[in-house]
């Protein structure tokens, strides 16, 4: 993957937008939209990309949580966050990981 569409990458990722992205690296907006719908190696690359930081940020929210009901003496905050477990808990397909990694250390990866 050349450069540009790293950079492309690492924009879009961090929620910049497509005009800022395309101005940045000396594209058209056109170009960076036909990548997201044309190029399998873009698409693939950022649906990994999203799939690692939503990885990351389920981890560290879980992390969040357990510190939250080990450090809580309050039982029905306890119980709230229970609750709130028991209803996502079904709907939850996020393959958990134990490395929490920094976007900018994710965006290494490209």
């Amino acid at each position: 993957m050349n450069e540009k569409k790293k950079r492309a990458l690492e924009g879009i990722i961090k929620g910049e937008s497509i005009t800022s992205i395309a101005k940045e690296i000396g594209v058209n907006r056109s170009t960076i939209y036909h990548w997201l719908n044309n190029d399998p190696d873009f698409i693939a690359t950022k649906e990994e990309l999203e799939n690692k930081l939503v990885d990351e940020l389920y981890t560290i929210s879980m992390l969040e949580v357990k510190d939250a009901l080990l450090n809580s003496s309050n039982d029905y905050y306890k119980l709230q966050i229970f609750q709130s477990l028991a209803k996502i808990k079904h709907s939850d397909k996020i393959e958990i990981t134990n490395k929490v990694m920094s976007l900018d250390d994710l965006l290494q990866e490209l």
